[in-house]
């Protein structure tokens, strides 16, 4: 079916569509990218709490009854993430866009209080012995407010890309997005440490000579981090180092039926008496599924269980494996969810797992299943960004079929949550290309690509989609729906307030003659959309500056840590 409104700009009949369900869908509002981990199971085991960052709503289900109780009904566009247990029963919720903690009562429905808190809140830790509920934010800001009232005590300012907190002892340990990066900070305030999972090498498909040669893959995009005994555990990407072949069969699968350029990792830190961070020597180096979301951890603490958006399924793993001396590789079970896998939480050992289309929250080992009475967002564009190519063809996931097999990742593989993965790609032919960021508006900066050599989406989709990740061939509705979601992204939310004296005097400067920036940089995207010389023997596409403090590494090929460097 499709929207009457956007019939005109994508139509519904296209001789190419070459995929099981041919209907195009609109979300009459683009849904979010996904960012997962939004569960919460309460502790006594009768409710569970779910954050709607597609509908901004907070669901609460009675898990002892089986039964759907209530939505909180949220501001539009504050997009709820990260959910924890507070006190007296209350439940607190980050909301992503609306810069705030949402305190709710899900036994009434009631939205307690609204506290501001800073402009783009990703984790929390609630201290209950001191009272202290801890945000991580994304532009670096790590804010510890009282739970009771709200009020700010304590503001560190850390890398950028915050995204979940741990409490361990006096320790709080912060995760990084992009980076993968673990951060340790003491009681006063200050970083002890920093760890990062290790990069991780094992035999990849050599097209050449059709034999196995090493392959290194360093970590990146730690989609979530939670508490496990005394260490924590992150489940993240890991993305190849070495030149990748696109010409080869099965594109950047290259033929390997768990894993490509791009896989997911599960690693678990441990901290010393000292507070420092021992970073794992080993971990599962690659875990079937694409898109790991989520992560939770059995009461008991010997089962894992990771949600995969891109592959619809739920990855399952015994604890003890993280641990191991020798790494794992393509060990696991999986399993189908119907529908799309956002978040994991458990039970006791029974695992509770919460899809966002359509909405539902199930109970996998009773195979209880509580339909919540949401709207659809279904939408062909956030589809396409999201699924693995060979899900979207209908050919590897059905019914009861027990296992995900096909190229592991999707779009947003490298463009977690819209943006980028912060890694560095050397495709053969190319040299390196460092990934581009598709927030803000990227369809008003067309062509595309840092060479500027693709047109519009419709050319994107032919090479990168279908030729490199193995794709089917797609047709001009498809093309224009994913389009039409894609220039729905939001930008991110700016690092600094627009008065702040260090923006006005940056202002200044980047307009000025004497510095130039805005002669290529120029219009409401900060692009001319022309390519240009960087001095070296290529010109490359003007990229948009909309975003760009949440960029770093900077360049076509990475080679700025900084702006400063850029610069």
């Amino acid at each position: 079916m499709c929207l009457a409104a956007a019939a005109a700009a994508i139509g519904c009949e296209d001789p190419k569509v070459h995929y099981a369900n041919n209907d195009l869908f609109v979300a009459e509002v683009a849904p979010p990218p996904v960012s997962g981990g939004t569960l919460l199971v309460m502790a006594d085991d009768i409710r569970a709490v779910a954050a709607d960052p597609d509908r901004d709503r907070v669901w609460v289900v009675n898990l002892a009854g089986q039964v759907f109780e209530r939505a909180i009904v949220l501001e539009k566009g504050d997009e709820p993430g990260r959910v924890v247990e507070g006190s007296g029963g209350l439940v607190h919720v980050a909301l992503r866009k609306g810069g705030a903690i949402a305190t709710v009562n899900p036994a009434t429905g009631e939205i307690v209080r609204r506290t501001a808190v800073c402009a783009a809140p990703r984790g929390m830790a609630l201290d209950s012995e001191k009272g202290l509920l801890h945000v991580a934010c994304a532009n670096g800001q790590l804010v510890t407010m009282t739970e009771s009232t709200g009020d700010v005590v304590r503001t560190l300012h850390l890398d950028a890309d915050l995204r979940d907190v741990v409490i361990n002892g006096d320790l709080l340990l912060v995760s990084r997005f992009r980076q993968a990066e673990v951060i340790a900070i003491n009681a006063a305030g200050d970083i002890v440490s920093r760890a990062l999972p290790p990069t991780m090498t094992f035999d990849t498909f050599d097209p050449d000579t059709g034999e196995a040669k090493d392959g290194h893959f360093e970590p990146a995009v730690a989609w979530r981090t939670i508490p496990m005994g005394e260490s924590l555990l992150m489940v993240h990407q890991r993305g190849k180092v070495e030149e990748i072949e696109i010409e080869q069969p099965g594109g950047y699968g290259g033929g390997d039926t768990c894993g490509s350029i791009v896989h997911t990792g599960l690693s678990a830190f441990k901290v010393d008496a000292e507070g420092q961070l021992l970073g794992p020597q080993n971990a599962i180096t690659r875990l079937g599924g694409v898109l790991p979301v989520d992560v939770a951890l059995s009461k008991s603490g010997s089962l894992i269980a990771v949600a995969n958006a891109g592959s619809d399924n739920v990855v399952f793993e015994n604890a003890s494996d993280v641990k191991n001396e020798v790494p794992l590789d393509c060990n696991f079970g999986s399993m189908p969810v119907g529908g799309t896998p956002i978040a994991v939480a458990f039970v006791g050992e029974n695992l509770v797992v919460q899809s966002r289309q359509p909405a539902a929250i199930t109970i996998v080992t009773t195979g209880v299943r509580i339909v919540l009475p949401a709207a659809s967002v279904r939408d062909t564009g956030h589809d396409f960004f999201h699924k693995a190519p060979s899900l979207l063809q209908g050919s590897n996931l059905s019914g009861d079929e027990p296992m995900f097999f096909g190229t592991s990742l999707a779009c947003a593989s490298c463009h977690p949550e819209g943006g980028d993965d912060a890694h560095t790609w050397r495709f053969k032919g190319m040299g390196p290309r460092r990934t581009q960021t598709l927030r803000g508006g990227v369809m008003e900066t067309l062509p595309l690509h840092w060479d500027g050599d693709m047109d519009d989406v419709a050319e994107i989709m032919e090479e990168v989609f279908q030729h490199r990740m193995g794709g089917a061939e797609t047709g001009a509705g498809q093309a224009a729906a994913i389009s039409h979601w894609i220039n729905a992204i939001p930008a991110p939310a700016p690092m600094r307030a627009s008065n702040d004296a260090a923006v006005l005097r940056g202002k200044e400067l980047f307009e000025s003659a004497q510095v130039g920036c805005a002669d290529c940089h120029s219009g409401a995207h900060l692009t001319n959309n022309q390519n240009a010389s960087v001095g070296r023997a290529e010109t490359l596409q003007v990229p948009t500056l909309i975003g760009v403090a949440w960029r770093a590494p900077f360049m076509h090929d990475g080679c700025a840590a900084t702006l400063r460097d850029a610069l």
